[in-house]
């Protein structure tokens, strides 16, 4: 395994666009190489009954699967953050797993159409859309039929109307206590509803005031 060198800062910034590419792509494959390594290291001291469960965190907690052959150590770099993904493909073989992680693309549903697209450009709900709980990709059929019976999910907004009906129902003394937690944010939503209470200004200035001597016990700890 060739040691990554890293260079001074300096001489990063005079690199040309091409060679930055080019720098982070074998970053990335030392990376993979580096997990893959640490996986054999793992599965040595697994077998000699060492306990491990105090390093199972961040990268290493995908160690074990790489190390009896789940996962591969490049699907790891490549789609690290990405757990939803990485559990779909942990069932699939790691061929496969090596070529999604090198950019090969999957079609993918938008709209009225069908995009070839890697998976590293998808987000967590189109994930869920392309790959099946198995890992297999959906062809663009099966996607529609996922997204029949996936409805958007639509956040529901009041109306200005509704908005003031609802903190004229509250008392001055909830007022109050709601702009004391929300503070200046609720200034605003009053004034785009039209709804003027006393009790906003009064909440606001005890959570300034609240702020303010949290603040100032901070600095002088």
């Amino acid at each position: 395994m060739t040691d990554l060198i890293v260079p001074d800062r300096n001489e990063i910034t005079q690199w040309d666009t091409a060679r930055l590419r080019s720098e982070l792509t074998r970053a990335l494959t030392l990376t993979a190489a580096g997990l893959a390594y640490l996986a054999t290291i793992w599965n040595e001291l697994t077998r000699r009954g060492e306990d491990l469960s105090d390093l199972r965190s961040g990268l290493a907690t995908y160690l074990p699967l790489i190390a009896n052959g789940t996962l591969a150590a490049e699907a790891v770099v490549q789609f690290a953050g990405q757990r939803g993904l990485l559990n779909r493909l942990a069932h699939r073989p790691i061929d496969e797993q090596r070529r999604l992680a090198a950019g090969e693309p999957v079609p993918v549903v938008v709209g009225d159409e069908e995009r070839m697209l890697a998976a590293r450009q998808l987000t967590m709900r189109q994930i869920a859309i392309v790959f099946d709980d198995e890992g297999r990709v959906r062809t663009p059929i099966e996607q529609r039929q996922a997204l029949a019976g996936r409805p958007e999910r639509t956040r529901s907004r009041l109306s200005p109307s509704e908005m003031r009906g609802a903190l004229a129902a509250l008392s001055d003394e909830q007022v109050g206590e709601l702009a004391r937690l929300r503070g200046y944010a609720l200034v605003p939503l009053c004034a785009s509803v039209g709804c003027a209470r006393p009790a906003v200004t009064a909440g606001m200035c005890a959570s300034h005031n609240w702020r303010r001597r949290r603040e100032e016990g901070a600095a002088g700890a």
